[in-house]
């Protein structure tokens, strides 16, 4: 399951797809401090991971957080929130680049 997942949200991926509603955000107004607080969890995320070298993610299995049924290796996991987050940037980098935005 942990594949296909990874192919969903590769940002290569230019197909739409719906989400289950436990990972829909919720309503609200953002600014800059959410992009600000988006990378320094991926810096927190990179420095964990980073003195973790001898762990072999592989052969730990989580839950999916949409299905208690859906179970994926940590190595998964850990490359679905890199795509997903990656995919997150690319937005962010074209609402910045867009037209309407207002610094």
């Amino acid at each position: 399951m942990g594949k296909l997942i990874i192919k969903t949200v590769d940002p290569s991926n230019v197909k739409k797809t719906k989400t289950f509603n436990v990972f829909k955000p919720g309503k609200s107004l953002y600014d800059k401090n959410v992009i600000d607080k988006l990378i320094n969890t991926q810096k927190d995320l990179i420095n964990l991971i980073s003195v973790s070298f001898n762990i072999n993610f592989n052969k730990y299995v989580m839950s999916s957080p949409a299905s208690k049924l859906i179970k994926e290796n940590f190595s998964d996991v850990l490359e679905i929130v890199r795509l997903h987050n990656k995919r997150h940037l690319l937005q962010i980098d074209g609402i910045i680049k867009g037209k309407d935005f207002h610094a």
